[in-house]
């Protein structure tokens, strides 16, 4: 079950001592200042290592989502936007878990929801980060991320948060975040994802295709 990806954490308090530990990242946040150059760090709220001390010493049940049997994610975000979806299909979607050895956080816990937004706002006030990468958006409890990023936001008003995307699907929820008839708001300042979108769009800007065409066909 371990992991050397980085995104199985087993201590939000703790830098991996094979990096340096924390020494040795106020050192590079530091040369990098001076440079004149920003640090991202990287933001995992959806889960966790099955090796953290939170999981291994839990609290009680209702900090992780559990089923009956193990389920995977479908990774199928589309549900989420999509009002004609099933409800076990969204909840499978959001509450399912990545792997085995990652447990699936339930941000509904306002204990564990506290833990998450205070260790970042730590983070970013020790280290002197400049923003946030959030790993896997379209995965976490929005109501969550709202007040993650809202606690955020207003002790760090310069403070740069992007949510990860993986499909034009949750890119287009993003864009569209702010329209009166749509029901999704969100508090990040910006999202990346990894496609070839892009460069389609540059090779053949004739077959551009427009937002408020996929407004108009989807609301």
């Amino acid at each position: 079950d371990r992991t050397e990806h980085g995104y199985a954490a087993t201590d939000h308090y703790s830098i991996d001592p094979r990096l340096g530990g924390s020494e040795a990242y106020h050192r590079l946040i530091n040369a990098l200042h001076n440079r004149g150059m920003k640090i991202i760090q990287d933001a995992v709220y959806n889960h966790v290592g099955i090796g953290h001390f939170l999981y291994q010493e839990m609290p009680d049940s209702t900090w992780f989502h559990f089923w009956p049997q193990y389920t995977n994610t479908t990774y199928k975000d589309q549900t989420l936007m999509d009002p004609y979806a099933a409800a076990i299909d969204k909840k499978k979607m959001s509450d399912g878990w990545f792997v085995p050895g990652m447990p699936d956080i339930n941000q509904g816990n306002p204990f564990f929801a506290n833990f998450l937004i205070q260790h970042a706002i730590w983070c970013t006030e020790e280290f002197g980060l400049d923003g946030w990468r959030i790993d896997t958006y379209a995965y976490n409890d929005l109501a969550f991320m709202n007040r993650c990023n809202k606690a955020l936001l207003d002790e760090y008003p310069q403070l740069h948060i992007f949510g990860n995307m993986g499909s034009r699907r949750s890119q287009s929820k993003f864009l569209c975040r702010q329209q009166d008839r749509y029901p999704l708001q969100e508090q990040s300042t910006g999202s990346n994802r990894f496609s070839t979108e892009p460069l389609w769009h540059r090779a053949f800007p004739h077959r551009a295709f427009r937002l408020d065409q996929w407004r108009e066909q989807t609301l």
